[in-house]
């Protein structure tokens, strides 16, 4: 269902697919979240292209070069 307005809240996207099986490493677990992400928009017929603000947090420094 598009969302009224086109504005849409996702929060709590993580590195695991809808088949619940994680991704691994961080690099892929970053790719998945993404995928979930456009995933979620899509369904209110938006896109990443629409995304005006990202938060992400990563558990560790060394992840850095695999989110990147």
């Amino acid at each position: 269902m598009p969302s009224p307005g086109g504005i849409a809240f996702v929060s709590g996207q993580v590195g695991i697919r809808p088949d619940a099986t994680a991704g691994i490493g961080a690099e892929q677990q970053t790719r998945i979240a993404f995928e979930n992400i456009a995933r979620v928009l899509a369904e209110a017929g938006l896109g990443l292209s629409d995304v005006a603000s990202l938060r992400i947090y990563l558990t560790s420094h060394d992840h850095i070069e695999g989110f990147t």
